[in-house]
């Protein structure tokens, strides 16, 4: 009996201890189950986990294009163009915004939109085709093929190099190419990209006189006919604004408080002229509610205005050489018509294209002097491609937009009736028609 027992106890030990293994199998393989699922969740999630999202961002930065939208950029597209109302009815209030949410989301902003209001103050492209056009404009396509022709086949020394008037879009066009575009022929001989940051002469520098000098602003500089010069030009209402709040090197006599852009003197002018004169100026210019030198140095330096002057002149000094002007709006004259005139290749293109057909400049600006587009899709310029202290006001990609339509920027401010009368006067007609640049009402 007692042996019987035993054999039966022994069983049913063996039994409970196979009953264990099993059942700590089974919960092994919960667990491996469950570890796997919440793994492949969040890897089919992980775009929406911001840390995660910017990892992916960089490691594949050269294989996305931005032209195909990204997962999060796509949920951002979807959320900006179609907004939710009231359960039975659905607003596409933004539906006519959808080519310029496009235009953000391939500079990498796509966050700007979820910002309170933004989508609001975005213009339609309606909006955009009735100032702009339905396509950029460009001007001097034509010489590209003369370009190309004079390398005899040698297109590895040819090179594209910006230039343009103060606060014209330099660095934007610049920043568009350096990112976008290549010579391919350069590459395979191991000498560069064949874009560069601005023309021999200096970006800024008048053609006529340096273009065929020896005045080189690069040590390794090629010959200056090697560098197809693609050129900036800006809507001259919006330049000379720009001008009041940064001039550069440009110096004429002006108060940008009270009387800035300035073409026809006032009772502003010949009030602060003598001021300027004796120094009284600059002692009191904490009362003109400012204290920045900039400032204070537009009157200071009274730049050859006199109580005798019907018109305010300008001079421009370069690195090369100072340059005089009649006023402000010759200079944009003046300047921006040696390129137009010009018998070299070159072409000229608008700002305000950059913003919204920067693609299309680009790639014109790119193949024109020979070069290719790079395969990996257009990449915009998000942020300000202003870099430095001496430039002041910068502005992104998405600030400029909302500037092209907003209704309190008026492109008068500081001007009197006399000098929109002169401005309409001296303005290139020829250039103003051609880049389809109105004169404000």
């Amino acid at each position: 009996m007692v042996r019987r027992y035993s054999k039966r106890s022994d069983k049913i030990k063996q039994r409970q201890e196979q009953g264990s293994v099993l059942w700590t199998i089974l919960l092994l393989g919960v667990g491996f189950c469950t570890v796997d699922f919440l793994f492949l969740f969040a890897a089919s999630h992980y775009q929406d986990i911001p840390h995660l999202r910017q990892w992916n961002a960089q490691e594949g930065a050269e294989e996305r294009s931005p032209s195909s939208i990204s997962d999060f950029d796509e949920e951002v597209f979807k959320e900006s163009v179609i907004t939710q109302g009231n359960q039975n009815k659905q607003k596409n209030d933004f539906r006519d915004k959808e080519k310029v949410f496009q235009i953000i989301l391939a500079a990498g902003m796509g966050e700007s939109l979820r910002k309170e209001g933004v989508k609001e103050k975005l213009p339609t492209w309606q909006q955009v085709v009735d100032r702009l056009g339905p396509a950029p404009r460009i001007y001097g396509l034509e010489s590209c093929d003369a370009f190309q022709s004079s390398f005899d086949g040698k297109l590895e020394d040819a090179f594209v190099a910006v230039a343009g008037a103060f606060n014209s879009g330099t660095n934007l066009l610049a920043e568009l190419l350096i990112a976008n575009c290549v010579n391919p022929s350069r590459l395979q001989a191991g000498l560069g990209a064949g874009v560069r940051w601005q023309v021999n002469w200096g970006k800024h520098t008048p053609p006529k006189k340096w273009r065929n000098s020896k005045h080189e602003t690069y040590k390794d500089a090629p010959p200056n006919e090697n560098a197809l010069p693609a050129v900036t030009v800006r809507d001259p209402y919006s330049w000379f604004q720009s001008m009041c709040r940064n001039r550069y090197a440009t110096h004429w006599f002006h108060e940008v408080n009270f009387h800035c852009p300035n073409f026809i003197p006032n009772h502003v002018e010949y009030e602060f002229l003598p001021k300027a004169l004796d120094g009284s100026y600059k002692r009191d210019r904490a009362d003109l509610h400012h204290d920045n030198p900039w400032l204070v140095d537009n009157v200071m330096n009274t730049a050859n205005f006199t109580m005798r002057s019907k018109i305010v002149p300008v001079y421009v000094k370069y690195a090369s050489e100072t340059v005089n002007h009649d006023s402000l709006a010759h200079m944009w004259s003046e300047w921006n018509r040696q390129y137009y005139d010009a018998e070299y290749p070159r072409l000229m293109v608008r700002y305000e294209d950059l913003i919204f057909y920067g693609k299309e400049v680009t790639t014109a600006a790119c193949e024109c002097f020979g070069g290719k587009m790079k395969q990996r899709g257009f990449r915009h310029k998000g942020e300000s491609a202003k870099v430095g202290d001496i430039h002041m006001n910068k502005t992104s990609l998405v600030d400029n937009m909302i500037r092209f339509i907003d209704p309190n920027i008026d492109l008068k401010k500081g001007m009197t009736e006399d000098d929109l009368e002169f401005a309409k006067k001296v303005l290139d007609k020829e250039m103003m028609e051609f880049f389809r640049y109105r004169h404000p009402e």
